[in-house]
C-alpha cells in the first residue's frame, strides 16, 4: 500500500504541501485532460486544482496535507477554505459545480461525523456538490493501472529494502515537542539541549509510520525487536547506575550518555538488517521507548511518566 508520509522530504512538512498538490493535479488530469493547477500570486482564491474556464463553471479540487489527522484546528481550515471559494466566485464571477477536499488520512469517527453534518448544510446552503478524497480513494486512484506512472513518480521507493536505510530528515519548522514525555523526561535529568533528541525521534516516527502504513510483516517484526533490545540496553544501564551512589535530586548523571554510546557501539557493529537505519532512527526509537512511558533517565522516573499523565 501507499504511504503518504514519503511525500515529506527535505523540505519537511511545507514542501510536502507542494508536493501533494501536484499529486492531486496529476490524479485529476488522469480523468480530465484540462485540468489546471492555480499558483498562488499572492493568493489562488481557494482554487488548488481546476476543471473549467476561471470565468465560467468550474470543478475545484483543494488540497490539504493533513498528514498528523483531522481534529478541530483542521475543521476550521476546512471550513475557510470552502467560504473562501464561494465568496471569491461571487466576487469574481464564476461558478463552483463541485467542490473535492483530498487529504492523505482517513477520517476517525469524530471527524467523520463533523464532516457528514457540515457537508449537507453546505451543499444545502450553496448548491455545491462536495466530496472527499480520502486516503483510502487516494490510494484507489493511485493503484488504478492508468496512475502506474504517476505513483512511480511520487512513490519511487516503495518500502525501504534491505541494505538501503530510510532518509535522514530535518525536523520541519514549526514542530514542537516540548510538551512530550521525551522531552520531560530530559528536561528532568537537566539535559538541555533538545535539538538532536527532537529530530532523531521525529525521524524515527516517520519511519514507524512507513512500516505501519505498508504492513511488511518482517519489517514490523524488526522495528518491535529493535525497540525491545533498546530497552533491554536502557534497563542493564538504569540498573547499573541505580547502584551508584546517589548525587542527589535522584539524577543519574552517566545513564544517558551510557545508553546512547551503547546504542552507537550496537549501531557501528556490522550486521544486516532487515530493516535498515540511521543512527539518527536508532536513537529515535530509544526516545519512543521513553515516550512510552517505559524508560526515563532519572532514578524515579515513572513519577514523571505519572505527572505527564495527569
Amino acid at each position: 500500500m501507499i504511504s503518504f508520509h514519503q511525500l515529506i522530504g527535505p523540505g519537511g512538512k511545507e514542501g510536502a504541501r507542494e508536493t501533494f498538490e501536484r499529486l492531486i493535479a496529476q490524479l485529476v488530469r488522469v480523468q480530465y485532460r484540462s485540468v489546471r493547477k492555480v499558483e498562488a500570486n499572492p493568493g489562488d482564491w481557494g482554487l488548488d486544482v481546476v476543471v473549467g474556464e476561471i470565468d465560467g463553471v468550474m470543478s475545484v479540487w483543494q488540497a490539504k496535507f493533513f498528514i498528523d489527522g483531522v481534529g478541530e484546528v483542521q475543521h476550521a481550515q476546512i471550513r475557510d477554505s470552502f467560504t473562501q471559494v464561494v465568496t471569491q466566485a461571487k466576487e469574481r464571477g464564476f461558478s463552483v459545480n463541485v467542490w473535492t477536499l483530498c487529504i492523505p488520512v482517513d477520517l476517525d469517527a469524530a471527524s467523520l461525523t463533523w464532516w457528514t453534518g457540515w457537508k449537507r448544510r453546505q451543499q444545502r446552503a450553496t448548491g455545491v456538490r462536495i466530496e472527499l478524497w480520502d486516503r483510502t480513494e487516494l490510494e484507489g486512484l493511485l493503484l488504478a493501472p492508468d496512475a502506474a506512472e504517476i505513483r512511480s513518480a511520487a512513490f519511487p521507493t516503495g518500502a525501504p529494502s534491505a541494505g538501503v536505510a530510510a532518509p535522514v530528515l530535518e525536523l520541519p519548522d514549526g514542530t514542537e515537542y516540548d510538551d512530550m514525555l521525551f522531552i520531560k523526561q530530559l528536561t528532568a535529568a537537566q539535559i538541555r539541549e533538545h535539538g538532536s533528541a527532537k529530530q532523531q525521534f521525529f525521524n524515527a516516527e516517520v519511519l514507524s509510520r512507513e512500516v505501519a502504513d505498508k504492513q511488511v510483516e518482517e519489517h514490523i517484526q524488526a522495528l518491535k525487536a529493535e525497540r525491545a533490545d533498546l530497552l533491554s540496553i536502557w534497563e542493564d544501564r538504569y540498573n547499573r547506575s541505580c547502584g551508584e551512589p546517589d548525587v542527589g535530586d535522584g539524577l543519574l548523571p552517566a545513564l544517558h550518555p551510557d545508553v546512547m554510546e551503547a546504542i552507537e557501539r550496537r549501531h557501528d557493529g556490522a550486521r544486516v538488517e532487515v530493516l535498515p537505519m540511521h543512527l539518527v532512527h536508532r536513537k529515535g526509537a530509544m526516545h519512543q521507548v521513553v515516550e512510552g512511558g517505559r524508560a526515563g533517565w532519572v532514578r524515579d522516573f515513572r513519577s514523571v511518566v505519572t505527572a505527564h499523565n495527569e
